[in-house]
């Protein structure tokens, strides 16, 4: 939850017009934020300065590396992307001083989906002609790959897939997102469906371990 301390009155006023001109000429903005926004590629980042119902765009974001396919943290203090020199995913803090491009080691090059979780502390990536997908865990301070599944027996196939309540969301986007067939993968009948259960509970037979844990 963010606390936001607001000035109302004529100040505020004055001080939009002046915000959006500055936004427009490239100058260095400062005050409130709601966060930041991409375009449709996720090629470029801007900040949204202001408040609800009155903000503008600041000047887009320099980022260490050009990226693309660029996917925004709930939280609002990463991004999650691919580098466009390299197709490795990386991960960009919007929290530090200075960004910086931080590659997701173990990651499969140019994946096609990028989803993150509700708390922004997990995702999925899915790998569109491998059909492999992947989860990360520990964003953004320690990301790792967590899992890593081959789903490409979806096609007429029992997939049953056990995860942690955090990845659920972003498992289930990029699967639907992935196994979408027909023009321009906007989906058809018999492509599937997700049955989404809760498990009581999990053992590992190894070592005993229960819960979220033996997952």
């Amino acid at each position: 939850m963010r606390s936001l301390r607001i000035w109302v009155g004529t100040g505020l006023l004055v001080a939009l017009p002046a915000l959006y001109s500055a936004a427009q000429n490239g100058s260095t903005l400062n005050g409130p934020s709601l966060g930041f926004v991409s375009d449709d590629k996720g090629i470029t980042i801007w900040p949204l300065l202001g408040i609800p119902g009155a903000s503008v765009f600041g000047p887009a974001l320099a980022l260490p590396e050009s990226v693309t396919n660029a996917a925004i943290s709930p939280q609002q203090d990463y991004v999650l992307a691919i580098s466009a020199a390299t197709g490795q995913p990386v991960v960009i803090r919007l929290d530090a001083q200075n960004l910086t491009s931080t590659p997701l080691v173990g990651s499969r090059s140019n994946p096609g989906v990028i989803a993150i979780s509700p708390t922004g502390s997990s995702a999925a990536l899915y790998e569109k002609s491998s059909r492999v997908l992947q989860l990360v865990s520990g964003l953004p301070a320690a990301p790792q790959i967590a899992h890593e599944l081959d789903t490409s027996s979806l096609d007429g196939d029992v997939l049953d897939i056990a995860v942690n309540d955090n990845f659920v969301t972003p498992t289930v986007t990029a699967i639907t997102k992935g196994a979408r067939s027909g023009p321009e993968g906007k989906g058809q009948v018999g492509d599937g469906k997700i049955f989404i259960v809760p498990l009581e509970n999990i053992i590992r037979v190894s070592d005993g371990t229960q819960g979220g844990e033996a997952i």
